[in-house]
This record gives C-alpha cells, sequence and structure tokens, in this order.
C-alpha cells in the first residue's frame, strides 16, 4: 500500500536505503526527510508493517526531482518502484510540475549497463518532452506524462 511518509517512517527509511544499496549520510535523512514531508512528496510502500519501497520528490516552482527511488531486493520485480513513480508523478502534476528530472548513480546495482545512453557522458539526457526515460526503468504509462530528463552522475 503506497502512502505519504511521516517522520515517524525515519529509521525505516534508512535501514531500506542501506538495504537497497543507496548512499546517504544518517546524521541528514530526519532534515532530508523533514523538507519533503512539508510538499507531501515522499511516498512509501508499505507491506504488513514494513516498509518495502520509497520515492522522494521534490519541487521549486521550475522542476521536480526524483530522489531515494529504492526497493528491497526480496520485493524487486513486483511494480513497487513503478507504482510509487506513477503516484509521485501524478502528485507532482497536480502541483503544476511541467518537467520532472531523475539522477541516477551509475554505479548503482540496478543500473542498466545496457542502456545505450549510459556511454554518452557525464550526464545524458534520455528522454524527450512529453516521454519518461526508456525501458527498462519501470515506468507506467500515463494519459498526461511531465517531462522526464534522465541525468547520470
Amino acid at each position: 500500500m503506497i502512502r505519504s511518509a511521516t517522520s515517524d517512517d525515519a529509521a525505516q527509511l534508512m535501514d531500506l536505503w542501506r538495504t537497497a544499496g543507496l548512499r546517504f549520510h544518517p546524521g541528514l535523512a530526519e532534515r532530508e526527510l523533514a523538507a519533503v514531508l512539508a510538499q507531501d512528496l515522499a511516498l512509501v510502500d508499505e507491506e504488513a508493517g514494513e516498509l518495502t519501497g520509497t520515492v522522494f520528490g521534490t519541487y521549486d516552482g521550475t522542476r521536480g526531482w526524483v530522489h531515494r527511488l529504492a526497493t528491497r531486493p526480496d520485493r524487486r520485480g513486483r511494480g513497487i518502484a513503478s507504482a510509487l513513480l506513477a503516484e509521485l508523478e501524478r502528485r507532482l502534476r497536480a502541483a503544476g510540475c511541467p518537467k520532472v528530472n531523475l539522477l541516477i548513480e551509475p554505479d548503482h546495482a540496478a543500473w542498466p549497463a545496457s542502456t545505450p545512453d549510459t556511454a554518452t557522458g557525464p550526464t545524458t539526457t534520455c528522454s524527450s518532452a512529453g516521454t519518461r526515460p526508456p525501458a527498462p526503468w519501470p515506468y507506467s504509462a500515463s494519459s498526461e506524462p511531465a517531462t522526464w530528463r534522465l541525468v547520470v552522475r
């Protein structure tokens, strides 16, 4: 079940990030969460009281950003990340966000090395206006997609 994250989720979120292999600063996690809670763009997927996935979004009035997309390794392949991104995109659109950026660490285990766009340099635009990044990323179809820009660090 997807729901908005709360400040009470901080410890479970850090555990999820560690399990998923995301880099973060434990001392800054609660402050980071507080910032995204104010915009209602911090989402979690929860099953039987356990967080199984998460994504944070931010919107500065010009563009949105996707942060901290993570799924527990033993729950991957079930559509959790796709559902979280679809809900985040819905919320960003409702806030008037015309463009969404997604930053991926290239050494992250989930990065699809076979994606041709990864070879073009330190920053890569993998999408054009009105489309999401290409497969194999798990984005679902939407009747009103935002403009997506995938940036590889």
